[in-house]
C-alpha cells in the first residue's frame, strides 16, 4: 500500500475486523465504530461495512457525506444487502461510492467484488482496484446488484441446505458430505455458512427477498431463528443441545406421570 493512502474502516463486525487484519500493514489504518472520533481527519480510502441493520447504515452514509474533509475520499460500502445505486441514493451527490461484496472469510476465497451506483465513475473503482491489488486481492467489476455474484450464489446454496435439514431430508453432516463429494467445494455448504458468519448469510438472503420479491430468496425459518437468537456460529451444535433439552423434559414428563389403573 502506498505510504499515502489513509484508511478508514467503519463498523463493528467480522467483516470489518477482517479488513482491518488485511490493511494493518499500513501505519496510517483506523477503525471506528463512532463517526464523531474521526470529525476532523482525512482519509483516502473509507471502508463502511454494515450489512445487517439498513437504518444503521444509512445513517452512517449521511454521517459521512457530512464530515468528509478530503474532497478526493472514496467510500467503499458494503452491498450485501442492499444495491450501490440505492446507498447513494441517501446521499446528496458529495460521496465518491464504489460497492464491494464479499464474506468475511477472505483467506478461502481472496476475491472482492466491486461495483458502480448507476451514477458512478470508473476512476472511483481504479483506485479502489489498486488498492486491492496492493494487499494481493484479486478484484472482479460485476453490475449492481444485492449481494452481487458469489455472495449471492453461495448464500442461495447454504439456505436450501437448511431447507433440507429442517425437512429431515438428512442430517447436517450428510448435507455437508454429499455436497462436497458432488460438487467438491471445500466445505459442506451448512458448515461453510457457520465458517462465513450465517449473519452474513442472512444479509444476502434477506437484502435479495426484500429487494427482488421472490420467493426463492427467503430465509429458510430456521436460519431466521439462528440469527434471531445470535446463534451466528457454532449455531447446530447449539440447536442438537436445545433439541435434546427438550427430548429429555419430555422423557422425565412421562417418567414421573402416572399410569391409570388398569385390571
Amino acid at each position: 500500500m502506498s505510504s499515502f493512502e489513509k484508511v478508514l474502516i467503519v463498523g463493528s463486525n467480522q467483516l470489518a475486523a477482517r479488513l482491518h487484519k488485511i490493511f494493518e500493514g499500513s501505519t496510517k489504518i483506523k477503525t471506528a465504530d463512532h463517526l464523531a472520533d474521526c470529525e476532523t481527519e482525512f482519509f483516502d480510502f473509507i471502508w463502511e461495512t454494515e450489512h445487517g441493520n439498513l437504518g444503521n447504515k444509512k445513517k452512517t452514509i449521511q454521517a459521512l457525506e457530512k464530515f468528509v474533509l478530503n474532497k478526493h475520499s472514496i467510500v467503499i460500502t458494503s452491498v450485501l444487502s442492499v444495491t450501490c445505486t440505492e446507498v447513494s441514493n441517501w446521499t446528496n451527490g458529495h460521496l465518491k461510492i464504489v460497492g464491494f461484496a464479499c464474506f468475511s472469510d477472505l483467506d478461502s476465497q481472496n476475491l472482492v467484488e466491486l461495483t458502480l451506483p448507476l451514477t458512478g465513475e470508473t476512476n472511483n473503482l481504479e483506485a479502489v482496484t489498486k488498492q486491492l491489488e496492493n494487499v494481493e486481492l484479486e478484484t472482479e467489476f460485476v453490475e449492481d446488484q444485492v449481494g452481487l455474484v458469489f455472495p449471492r450464489v453461495l448464500s442461495m446454496i447454504i439456505n436450501e441446505a437448511f431447507y433440507a435439514f429442517t425437512q429431515k431430508i438428512a442430517i447436517k453432516e450428510d448435507i455437508d458430505i454429499a455436497m462436497k463429494l458432488g460438487t467438491n467445494y471445500p466445505k459442506g455448504p451448512l458448515e461453510w455458512g457457520e465458517c462465513i458468519g450465517l449473519d452474513e448469510v442472512y444479509s444476502v438472503l434477506q437484502g435479495l427477498y426484500n429487494n427482488l420479491q421472490e420467493e426463492r430468496y427467503r430465509p429458510a425459518p430456521l436460519l431466521r431463528k439462528f440469527i434471531i437468537s445470535g446463534w451466528n456460529v457454532e449455531a447446530f451444535a447449539r440447536y442438537e443441545n436445545y433439541k435434546q433439552q427438550i427430548k429429555s423434559y419430555n422423557l422425565s414428563q412421562i417418567e414421573n406421570k402416572e399410569l391409570p389403573f388398569t385390571t
